[in-house]
């Protein structure tokens, strides 16, 4: 598994390539513009989950054995 990740972990160390053309610019703006919009909308269904579930998803059980 380790394996498996090892080149995106490194690729994600190093950070994004020097870019020398407008094609891969623009590539780069969207790509950061749809990270920034991943991360929003992870932080808002965190802050809804813990408001609204937190605590409320814990198996119950139904038998007394």
């Amino acid at each position: 598994m380790f394996l498996a990740i090892l080149p995106f972990v490194v690729a994600c160390k190093n950070g994004p390539a020097t870019k020398t053309s407008d094609h891969e610019t623009v590539a780069d703006s969207t790509y950061l513009r749809l990270a920034e919009e991943v991360r929003q909308e992870t932080l808002r269904s965190w802050k809804a989950y813990k408001q609204c579930a937190w605590g409320h998803d814990v198996l119950k059980r139904n038998s007394k054995a």
